[in-house]
């Protein structure tokens, strides 16, 4: 028997650049059927082409230290590729876009955040910011487009990709001002 293996969705952010994209592989290599339906581990190794293939590089760039942990939160597994299309809603449920305007990193956002929730990035994401805070603002007269959308912008160290990723996860994960009763 043949199965496919996982449909895989890798977010890029490139960080030195304006430029945010999706890379969506769909790759089906044919992969023999073993071991029961859903058992993703066999002799303390993980199972399936994509996941053994992860568990290879990941732990050869770690073991080297030319990756940090958190780096491998810049990409993700999908199940499907309905599953891939629903995780990148997801990643631009709020986020829209982000640049560099001078020493700052400038997030657009497609809805303001709650002065809290700024506070919170703040406070959670501190090994991100050089110097200085996170603060929500408009467009800097540096920038020339999307004038329209509300901005986070704070002094970032050019670091911790991985964690400037689960920075983005968390502000698509707020709710909404509208939906927050006061």
């Amino acid at each position: 028997a043949v199965r496919f293996t996982e449909t895989a969705a890798i977010d890029h952010t490139a960080p030195d650049t304006q430029v945010t994209y999706v890379d969506i592989l769909c790759l089906r290599r044919p992969m023999p059927r073993s071991g029961p339906k859903g058992e993703k581990w066999s002799n303390g190794k993980p199972r399936g082409y994509w996941r053994q293939w992860e568990y290879g590089v990941v732990e050869n760039l770690l073991a080297q230290g030319w990756i940090s942990a958190e780096d491998p939160g810049l990409y993700e597994f999908a199940s499907s590729p309905d599953d891939a299309v629903a995780r990148i809603l997801r990643f631009y449920h709020r986020y829209h876009s982000s640049r560099y305007v001078g020493d700052q990193l400038v997030i657009r956002l497609k809805r303001q955040l709650l002065p809290e929730h700024v506070a919170q990035l703040d406070t959670e994401f501190r090994p991100l910011i050089k110097s200085g805070h996170i603060t929500q603002t408009s467009a800097l007269d540096a920038e020339n487009e999307h004038h329209h959308l509300p901005r986070l912008q704070f002094h970032y160290s050019k670091r911790a990709f991985g964690l400037l990723r689960r920075m983005i996860d968390r502000i698509n994960h707020f709710p909404d001002a509208t939906s927050v009763s006061t």
